[in-house]
């Protein structure tokens, strides 16, 4: 911030000591906003991630590959495309987290 010359140095120290507390203020009100937002959408994510993995063993128990008539190698070969897109979306979505 460019702080004019001719002003005596009480003012500057009051100018600077005001734009400190309006960036903290909207500081906080974005940090407010992004939280109210991105928490509760990553935390749904989360659980649907979560669900969707404690299903596919449940399932499995419960007779998903016997009524699908699938063999061994079938339902390794469903379960491996399940989670490429786990894997393959969870650094990148980490790394974003991280910056917000």
């Amino acid at each position: 911030m460019d702080i004019p010359v001719d002003l005596p140095p009480d003012d500057k120290a009051q100018n600077t000591q005001v734009d400190r507390q309006v960036d903290k203020r909207a500081l906080r009100s974005a940090l407010l906003k992004l939280d109210s937002f991105l928490l509760p959408l990553c935390a749904f994510l989360y659980f649907l991630n979560f669900l969707d993995r404690s299903n596919i063993g449940n399932a499995k128990a419960a007779g998903l590959q016997t009524d699908l008539k699938l063999t061994n190698r079938q339902y390794s070969i469903a379960l491996t495309v399940t989670y490429v897109p786990y894997i393959a979306a969870e650094l990148p979505l980490t790394l974003a987290m991280k910056k917000v």
